[in-house]
């Protein structure tokens, strides 16, 4: 028999400094357990706050849910909140402090601004605490207000183009990024069965995993099926 789940989440979205309610802020649902992952990274979706701050999500899993708000202008900021039951209506509200973020340019393999730049922020344990996909404004300059203050790492690409890894502090200037052109690898793994399924891990020069964008989320394993992945 096939149950869908049926959870909801809600919530509101409002300014830390005077509780105006926050129009247009984006409001992401990830599972970090439970039923819903089953080994895989998902990503359920996004909300846009209306004009009273508030969103409203159905269809959440059973588990721990990781949710995320951002607004242009203010830092973002994650919640986590357990879902136990189907029926379940969870809160979840959010307060978000104005934030300067900072200031970089990307430039693409032919020196020129990519059209839109997936860019995401990952924290001292390689977790995707924000992400987005601008369009970089004259000479590709970017300003990242969601980026909150401390120290990051930024990952930068674009459509067809590798991803470009930067230490970051915010608030600040980060500089210039430019992607390189992109490449093709082949894995190949003769003792894998055909139509077996596993998992792969690119390790770059630095020791550290190579993660590309998932969604709007930041993916470090590829999944396998059978001998090859390209």
């Amino acid at each position: 028999r096939l149950e869908l789940a049926s959870a909801t989440m809600e919530g509101s979205v409002r300014d830390a400094r005077d509780d105006r309610p926050i129009s247009g802020a984006d409001v992401r649902v990830e599972p970090v357990s439970g039923e819903a992952t089953a080994g895989m990274r998902v990503f359920i979706g996004s909300d846009a706050t209306g004009d009273d701050g508030r969103y409203r999500r159905e269809g959440i899993g059973l588990g721990e849910q990781r949710v995320l708000a951002s607004a242009e202008g203010y830092a973002a900021a994650e919640q986590r909140v357990t879902i136990v039951d189907r029926d379940q209506v969870a809160r979840v509200d959010f307060r978000l402090e104005p934030n300067e973020g900072i200031t970089v340019t990307v430039l693409g393999p032919n020196g020129l601004p990519p059209e839109r730049v997936w860019v995401a922020a990952l924290d001292a344990a390689g977790t995707a605490i924000w992400s987005d996909y601008p369009a970089p404004g004259e000479g590709g300059r970017l300003r990242l207000t969601s980026l909150p203050p401390g120290e990051w790492t930024l990952l930068a690409g674009g459509r067809d183009l590798p991803v470009v890894k930067r230490r970051v502090t915010s608030p600040g200037e980060a500089g210039e990024i430019r992607i390189p052109p992109p490449g093709l690898l082949r894995v190949r793994v003769p003792v894998l069965a055909e139509g077996a399924l596993s998992t792969l891990r690119l390790i770059g020069a630095d020791g550290e995993p190579y993660v590309h964008p998932y969604g709007m989320a930041a993916q470090a394993d590829y999944r396998m099926s059978g001998r090859e992945i390209a």
